[in-house]
């Protein structure tokens, strides 16, 4: 009896991630790594492929630091190199260079020439690290993911959209006074400014200077 329960608890998993996946990456998102990578290590790779492809970055990396070897070879196979690339910007030393060493030769080549930024560029400045949060998510929820991220001096919290593109911001100030219930949403505020990898250093301290930015 067991069994046919963990089968049919099994079935229904793999039938939500393949055929929901941007809700799935957003259960994922309030999961402790350590639940969600038990939860999804079992499932065949192209049912977790289009999970990866939209679940935050700082989570992908988290979870994936969790599959074995072999998972995460064959998981980034046929991935977006933009999306691979910034899941491993989240991950420093040598753990960054273990994943790498997983990947194929293409998509190492691929990997090399997105993240060749020029010199004196906003791409060679940036902090790569980084935890976006959703509209959707409730300030309990958020203020667990920050426990969880252990970032400090952070000043505010970016949001995204369902395709992982920036929207607003959310001064953790806000965060830390508002009702647990409320949604990071109703605490949005506009972004002010935003850069490209490529945009210069030169512009980029004029901009913090002109919306005085931390």
């Amino acid at each position: 009896m067991a069994g046919n329960l963990t089968a049919a608890v099994s079935a229904l998993n793999t039938r939500f991630l393949s055929n929901f996946p941007l809700d799935a990456a957003k259960s994922i998102e309030l999961m402790a790594p350590d639940d969600a990578a038990a939860v999804l290590a079992g499932h065949d790779v192209e049912t977790l492929r289009p999970v990866w492809e939209v679940l935050a970055p700082d989570v992908a990396a988290s979870v994936m630091n969790r599959f074995d070897d072999d998972l995460v070879g064959r998981l980034s196979r046929g991935m977006n190199p933009n999306a691979i690339l910034t899941i491993l910007g989240q991950i420093e030393g040598t753990e960054r260079e273990r994943l790498l060493a997983l990947l194929d030769d293409g998509i190492r080549r691929d990997l090399e020439e997105l993240s060749s930024y020029p010199d004196e560029s906003a791409g060679r400045l940036m902090e790569t690290r980084i935890t976006v949060f959703r509209g959707t998510m409730t300030v309990a929820q958020a203020l667990e993911r920050l426990r969880e991220s252990r970032l400090r001096g952070l000043h505010s919290v970016f949001l995204v959209d369902d395709e992982n593109v920036l929207m607003n911001k959310v001064d953790v100030h806000d965060i830390a006074t508002a009702d647990l219930g409320q949604t990071l949403q109703e605490l949005a505020q506009p972004i002010p400014a935003v850069v490209n990898p490529v945009t210069p250093r030169d512009e980029v301290v004029k901009l913090l200077e002109r919306y005085r930015l931390p």
